[in-house]
């Protein structure tokens, strides 16, 4: 949080988006579902990452946009400093499953990385201990080697 504080995050899952002017739906992987917070917040680097498609900042609107097909996807307007999704406010107050939120497993070699490549053993300990699923498929790390 920006007060360095941390929340417990429940479930790590994925959730689906249709767009508000095509048929292509947008895809939020690794979505976090921390339910102390209160608003849905989205990172536009990785919705841009994960679905080939850029944002256009406007004064009052925002556009996301498909990088090939130059299609609009999804428009927000400016509300409150925030750009807000009004096609998205009932999914925002959705419960999870009816945002088909999945609680994929994570491999564990991506666990090991954001920890900073700590002791497999020592990581699996930890990850039990946060209720986070993880793949039990080790591969071998050449960073912790070098």
């Amino acid at each position: 949080m920006g007060n360095d504080t941390g929340l417990k995050i429940s479930t790590i899952g994925s959730a689906h988006i249709r767009s508000s002017t095509s048929n292509n739906n947008l895809v939020l992987k690794d979505l976090l579902h921390v339910p102390e917070i209160t608003k849905n917040l989205i990172s536009v680097s990785k919705l841009c990452i994960d679905n080939n498609v850029f944002f256009e900042f406007h004064s009052n609107t925002c556009y996301v946009i498909h990088q090939v097909t130059k299609r609009v996807m999804l428009q927000d307007i400016l509300k409150n400093g925030l750009y807000i999704f009004p096609t998205l406010l009932s999914v925002s107050q959705c419960s999870v499953n009816s945002l088909s939120f999945t609680a994929d497993k994570i491999n564990v070699n991506t666990w090991h990385e954001r920890f900073g490549h700590c002791n497999f053993k020592v990581l699996k300990q930890i990850m039990s201990h946060c209720n986070i699923r993880v793949s039990d498929n080790i591969q071998f790390c050449s960073a912790c080697i070098r």
